[in-house]
């Protein structure tokens, strides 16, 4: 028997977590947890497990976020997923950054549909994190990155 791959997908409450969960189809087909900052969210039955994280961002001072880092990783050992997909913001950058350095995983960034005129602070610095950058918009695709593949919503 074939092994599934183990996705984690995360991003933060309101429209990342929208967008993300426009992703279901995809979800459907591989073993798929997920974390968000939205303790009262609660995901469709087809994920295998559900948490959450702190909720950080730029203005979040050093504990809250160091918080964050402590929670994330210890989620990311928990999980050991194969592929991290992120639609945003820090807390999900944060995910992809941890993956991608202490457990060397795959790591997707989906740039948040609401930024068209240009990435969002989280998503310029995703780039160098992950192994595909992609955004919702095509004028903000360039040839080194990031790519338009379609968008979410």
């Amino acid at each position: 028997m074939i092994k599934k791959l183990k996705l984690l997908a995360i991003a933060s409450e309101g429209g990342h977590l929208v967008q993300l969960n426009r992703l279901d189809d995809l979800f459907k087909l591989y073993d798929t947890s997920i974390i968000s900052t939205n303790k009262d969210y609660i995901a469709p039955n087809h994920f295998i497990s559900q948490y959450t994280t702190y909720d950080i961002n730029q203005d979040s001072g050093v504990l809250a976020k160091l918080k964050n880092v402590i929670r994330t990783t210890y989620l990311l050992y928990k999980i050991k997923p194969d592929v991290v997909i992120s639609t945003g913001a820090l807390p999900g950058l944060v995910c992809i950054v941890i993956a991608k350095i202490l457990f060397r995983k795959k790591t997707i960034w989906v740039d948040s549909i609401a930024n068209a005129d240009e990435l969002s602070k989280s998503g310029k610095a995703a780039k160098k994190f992950t192994d595909i950058w992609l955004t919702q918009w095509p004028e903000l695709s360039k040839k080194e990155g990031p790519e338009y593949i379609g968008s979410i919503i």
